[in-house]
């Protein structure tokens, strides 16, 4: 089985014991693939403090509703299916327990997100050309409905659907999901006790060839902020007068650097003044400035520590961020300075096997 992912939890706002710690999912095809539990030492130097074992997986997601509770997609379940989700509850020491694993219906599960009422738990299935929506049960995710994506783009990756991202916008009404394959971003209008309506899908389009990859929005709801990864430029939309429209593009890196660059994941700073971009090819971060109708400025390029940078997430003081390179295998910490709009590398690094994704929790 191939192992998929790294994703890494600070868990400064936990019991005094997780203090300064990360979850980090390592996607080793080995028994050093699961989930590693680390810690921030006062020189910058990462600890290891506890290991779950649970191969394939990709990324990771806390519970909305009950902070003991996470979920990650995997590539792969142990009978080989391909796409699934394991439910994991945190035990006293911090460290996961794995409690089911549920296939999800769709190959290459890659993305994962829960409805606001945590009953409802959703996949971007990126080789099965589908989301998923599983409904949930004493915290636990059922088998449910697949959702097929219809289409392509010109783009040699492009001959169907992709979807790479399932997310709620900040009322928790619409689920939106970017799809590579299509050059759109699927907004899916959700409803309480009922799921996804799909006889009432709206549709952001984004240039041809852009594949659409992660996205995040404003606090507001307002402005949406998408990492294209086949054209290596981040998009914006804004809505006016309920209706959502295309505002900016930029690249993602500089001119000269365009051909080389696929940006993976994007994060917006907790003040919405700043986005920040994970360029993969690139092997860097940028740090974009954001403006009044969803313009945006490139501030700076720094290095990523290491080779295809996949997920960034700046820490909750807002003063530093982590990021993985799974190519490399590196797990690195970068200083961000918000005045000066600077980003920094610290020297020190740290080796794990397929660095994919980062989250921290509060």
């Amino acid at each position: 089985m191939r192992a998929m992912g790294i994703l890494l939890v600070s868990c400064t706002a936990l019991a005094p014991v997780l203090a300064q710690q990360f979850y980090v999912v390592a996607a080793a095809n080995s028994d050093a693939g699961g989930v590693y539990r680390l810690g921030l030492a006062a020189d910058g130097t990462f600890e290891q403090h506890g290991f779950t074992a649970v191969k394939t997986i990709n990324y990771l997601i806390r519970h909305p509703l009950q902070p003991d509770y996470y979920y990650g997609t995997v590539e792969r379940l142990p009978d080989g299916t391909r796409g699934g989700v394991v439910a994991f509850r945190r035990v006293a020491n911090g460290d996961l327990e794995p409690l089911t694993i549920t296939p999800t219906g769709g190959a290459s599960s890659c993305h994962l997100a829960l409805s606001p009422d945590g009953n409802f738990l959703y996949t971007a299935n990126y080789g099965g050309a589908s989301i998923s929506e599983l409904p949930m049960r004493d915290f636990l995710p059922q088998p449910g409905r697949v959702i097929a994506h219809h289409g392509s783009g010109p783009h040699k990756r492009q001959a169907g659907p992709h979807p790479h991202f399932v997310g709620f916008d900040p009322a928790g009404k619409q689920l939106f999901v970017p799809d590579l394959g299509l050059d759109r971003v699927l907004v899916y209008p959700w409803q309480a006790g009922v799921g996804l309506l799909t006889d009432q899908v709206e549709q952001l389009s984004l240039a041809p060839g852009a594949g659409p990859r992660h996205a995040v929005f404003t606090a507001d709801g307002n402005t949406l902020y998408v990492a294209n990864e086949l054209d290596g430029s981040v998009t914006s939309f804004v809505r006016r007068e309920g209706r959502w429209l295309r505002a900016h593009s930029v690249p993602a890196v500089r001119a000269e650097d365009i051909g080389t660059n696929y940006p993976g994941a994007i994060r917006l700073s907790a003040d919405e003044r700043w986005l920040l971009v994970s360029n993969r090819g690139h092997n860097s971060l940028a740090l974009l400035a954001t403006g009044d109708g969803g313009a945006m400025t490139l501030r700076d390029v720094a290095p990523s520590g290491g080779v295809n940078p996949r997920d960034l997430m700046i820490c909750p003081s807002g003063d530093w961020l982590l990021t993985t390179n799974d190519k490399s295998g590196t797990l690195a910490r970068l200083r961000f300075d918000t005045t000066a709009g600077r980003l920094e590398l610290l020297e020190k690094t740290l080796a794990l096997p397929v660095a994919q994704a980062v989250l921290f929790c509060e």
